[in-house]
């Protein structure tokens, strides 16, 4: 049986822009972790797993940072965010644009049942970002 959800998520993930950085699983695509299945089984990705409620800026850092111990920064090439809705609203938009500059060459996949919308606000930031599924037209 064909899967044509499967297959355009596939075809999408296929056709990210070398110019964008950060990836949004859309909120309401069902299947959010196919999205980070996708990148999780290529060599030199981190997975972080936002865990709490109402997550500061400091508390996700700390989490990242605890995630990147024993790990060689320049090897790192794609980070997945999951669980991103634990925290703050606003904590989590800094956290992200300030992680995004910071690291510009990896590439950030973000999972969240939230949609960004002060993120999208900003020209420069949504210039490097895509939201996976989305419709084509």
């Amino acid at each position: 049986m064909f899967d044509w959800s499967h297959q355009t998520l596939q075809d999408q993930l296929a056709n990210v822009s070398n110019s964008t950085q950060v990836i949004f699983a859309h909120p309401h695509y069902h299947n959010q972790k196919r999205i980070a299945h996708h990148f999780i089984i290529q060599p030199n990705t981190l997975y972080v797993a936002f865990v709490g409620d109402n997550l500061s800026t400091r508390d996700l850092n700390g989490q990242v940072a605890y995630a990147r111990e024993n790990t060689d920064e320049t090897s790192i090439h794609t980070v997945i965010f999951d669980d991103c809705d634990h925290s703050k609203n606003t904590a989590f938009n800094d956290f992200l644009i300030q992680y995004a500059n910071e690291h510009q060459q990896q590439t950030l996949v973000v999972i969240s049942r939230r949609v960004p919308y002060q993120l999208l606000e900003d020209d420069d930031f949504r210039s490097r970002s895509t939201f996976i599924p989305h419709n084509p037209d």
